[in-house]
């Protein structure tokens, strides 16, 4: 299937190409599964130009192609050149705004995983796993790359991956998700054998804590706002209710005297 007829400056375009390029460094013996889904995907977004080129250029949102970039990330069998690849095409396309990652995801296509074992939860344990959005996926598949791949590069495009997206306004990285984020720098910081990437990683570990400090204070304004403008809502008809009140009382008086 030849895609030279898509624009690469489209999301579709952008993610083809990036599939195109993890199928060369792909297995095809020991990937199957990730090429089979690749070239599903290749199929959709040639068919959807092939249909309508102008609504397929116009299609900005990358979630529903994320699986085999997860499935490239292969921490258990990893393909150090493949992985590496995946996590650059994933950092583009949060940069890009493709990657939004607010859909909540089915948890048979992504299974949840155990982080601190590194193995898949039992039965009993997806029973209680709270419900995931894409971007909790994402965080997690970065998180466990760079808990278990002693690689320069790697380290590096998961620490550029994951402060693009902490301090993207299109995909948000909230609760657990940002917990694992500064957890990778940090496994970084203290793993690295590269000097470089140990600096790099207690930089960009910085940037990470001052993003969230600085969501807290902002939060944290809207709320008191929120409470002011409710106290002022409540009080607004009580004082109309007093001076309802005060009217006749004075009218009597009046009369009276």
């Amino acid at each position: 299937m030849d895609g030279g007829n898509l624009s690469l400056d489209s999301m579709g375009g952008f993610v083809y190409y990036s599939l195109s390029k993890i199928l060369k460094e792909s297995s095809k013996s020991r990937d199957k599964n990730l090429r089979s889904v690749a070239m599903e995907c290749q199929k959709q977004i040639f068919q959807l130009f092939q249909q309508n080129r102008d609504a397929a250029r116009e299609d900005k949102n990358a979630d529903k192609y994320f699986l085999p970039f997860k499935l490239a990330c292969n921490y258990e069998r990893p393909n150090i050149k493949m992985i590496h690849t995946s996590l650059d095409a994933i950092q583009r396309m949060i940069a890009y705004g493709y990657l939004c990652g607010d859909s909540f995801v089915d948890p048979k296509v992504y299974p949840p995983i155990d982080l601190d074992t590194k193995s898949r939860s039992d039965k009993k344990d997806q029973k209680r796993q709270r419900k995931r959005k894409l971007i909790d996926v994402l965080v997690e598949t970065i998180y466990m790359c760079s808990t278990t791949i002693d690689d320069d590069q790697v380290q590096i495009q998961v620490i550029k991956t994951l402060i693009t997206a902490v301090q993207s306004k299109t995909c948000q990285v909230h609760d657990h998700s940002i917990l694992l984020a500064v957890r990778s720098c940090y496994h970084i910081f203290l793993t690295a054998r590269n000097s470089s990437n140990q600096t790099t990683a207690r930089a960009i570990l910085t940037q990470m804590l001052n993003v969230v400090f600085r969501r807290m204070e902002s939060y944290a304004k809207q709320l008191q706002e929120i409470k002011i403008s409710a106290t002022r809502q409540i009080n607004i008809p009580i004082a109309k209710g007093k001076c309802e009140k005060s009217e006749p009382s004075s009218a009597t008086e009046t009369q009276i005297n």
